[in-house]
Parts: C-alpha cells; sequence; structure tokens
C-alpha cells in the first residue's frame, strides 16, 4: 500500500487491521500505531489518534519498515494457524484464546500472559539446550524457541525477530542448539554479564528518583555491583548526567558525585 498522510501531515499507512505513522515527538521520529475499529479514513487520523511503538530514524526506514509488515501480513494469511477451542487451563492461568499454528502446538492467551503449548511429541524435536520439558514456552521469549524449531510456521519476519530475540536473551542455549558463536555486541545478556564483571567493584545506580529538595538533581540509590543484598548509599547526581547512563546502569564516582 502507498505511503498516505495523517490529517496533520505526517507519513501513514495501513496494514491489514492497524494503521500505522511516523509521529515527531520533540525532535524524534516514532513509528506508531492505531488498531483500526472504524471506517474512519487514515487522512483524518491525527497524531493524538495512535500509540508509540518504536524510535525509527526517517521517512526511509518508516517505509521498509511499512513493507516488511505487508509481507508478514501477506505470510501469515497464508499459514494454516486456526483457532480452537480453549484447553481448560495453563501455567499463565485461564485461556481465552487458542491457535493451533500446527499439529500438537498451540500458542494460548490468558488474562495477563500465555504462550505456547506443545505435545509431548513435539516437545521432543525442541534441542535440549532450551527444551522447557513440561512443553511451555512463554511469548515474551520463549516463543522464538519456537519460531526456531519450526521454522515453516512462522512469518519470515517472525523467524527472523525470534533469532534476534533468541541471541539477545539466551546466546549461550544458542550457540549449543545452533553451533554459532554469539558476539557480545549482537547480545544484550552478554553485555548485561560484561557489565556485570567489569563493574563488580564499582557503585551502580539500583534505583534514582527525583530530589525534591535539589532541583535538577537526582536522588540515587547504589551498591556494589548493583548487588540488591549489599549495603546501599544515596549520592545526588546532576539529572543531564544521569539522562546520560549506560545500557545497563550509572556508576556513581565518589570523587565527583556527593552523598545525599
Amino acid at each position: 500500500m502507498p505511503i498516505s498522510r495523517t490529517a496533520d501531515n505526517y507519513p501513514a499507512a495501513v496494514v491489514g487491521d492497524t494503521a500505522y505513522a511516523l509521529i515527531a515527538i520533540n525532535g524524534q521520529s516514532w513509528l506508531t500505531y492505531r488498531w483500526l475499529r472504524s471506517s474512519k479514513p487514515i487522512e483524518q487520523l491525527t497524531a493524538a489518534d495512535f500509540h508509540l511503538r518504536q524510535r525509527m530514524a526517517d521517512e526511509n526506514e518508516f517505509a521498509a519498515e511499512i513493507a516488511d509488515l505487508e509481507a508478514h501480513v501477506t505470510q501469515e494469511r497464508a499459514l494454516d494457524r486456526v483457532s480452537i477451542q480453549t484447553p481448560p487451563s495453563s501455567i499463565w492461568g485461564t485461556p481465552q484464546m487458542a491457535t493451533q499454528y500446527g499439529p500438537g502446538i498451540i500458542l494460548v492467551s490468558t488474562a495477563g500472559h500465555g504462550g505456547f503449548i506443545l505435545t509431548p511429541e513435539r516437545n521432543h524435536e525442541v534441542h535440549s539446550a532450551w527444551r522447557d520439558y513440561a512443553g511451555n514456552y512463554e511469548h515474551d521469549c520463549d516463543w522464538a524457541i519456537i519460531a526456531h524449531t519450526f521454522p515453516e510456521l512462522f512469518t519470515e519476519r517472525e523467524r527472523r525477530q525470534a533469532d534476534q530475540t533468541l541471541r539477545n536473551w539466551r546466546p549461550h542455549a544458542y550457540h549449543l542448539a545452533t553451533g554459532l558463536i554469539v558476539e557480545t555486541a549482537e547480545s544484550r545478556e552478554l553485555r548485561r554479564q560484561a557489565f556485570e564483571r567489569l563493574n563488580a567493584a564499582n557503585l551502580v545506580v539500583i534505583a534514582a528518583q527525583n530530589d525534591p529538595n535539589a532541583p535538577g538533581m537526582v536522588e540515587c540509590t547504589a551498591t556494589r555491583g548493583g548487588d540488591r543484598r549489599a549495603t546501599a548509599r544515596k549520592f545526588l547526581v546532576p539529572a543531564q548526567e544521569y539522562e546520560r547512563r549506560s545500557e545497563f546502569g550509572f556508576l556513581i564516582d565518589e570523587t565527583v558525585h556527593q552523598p545525599a
């Protein structure tokens, strides 16, 4: 579908039952979305009608994302996924919906969570490095194990996202299951482990809040290595400096940051 414009002139497009727009907020571009619950044309929607999804660089990236989503929807419709009667229970609670992705592979959703449930026969096909022996794979992260094991049941976009998810969160199991080495730069879990090793003796902030008695300052609670069981100390850090914290936390410099 060609890129259109919203009523306030933002790039927008409809893919399946969802409208997407590239909205500028504080000088940054964001991919936003809105479920289409009415026949209101996208040209009549404004930025206020959309919800934030993720940062984007520019209109070229937005157009590429829309093309990828369109391919995903087309491939998804071609898959043999069917709604079925919900099972009576799951480890995540009472199922409200259930979709069969293939023989012995069911995705359930509950009021608060959900995931894939596999029969023992299908579960045996999952590599032992990340197999759940009860056949339950939650949808936040472990769904990717199912997409990796049964790629024919998923779209190209889903397979790509699954690979990224497993490299990010299950790098050691990924190596065992695939034989491929995951580099630190491509795995959040490996970067976290490296940060913790490097800063085991340093003061790492574990909690922070604006200090009402010191405008422009953040009151930071820190412990050695970020260990929440260790003795905590409080420091004041300029808010602008704290905003530049690293991916895994802010380091206190006792020669610079004053105790709170």
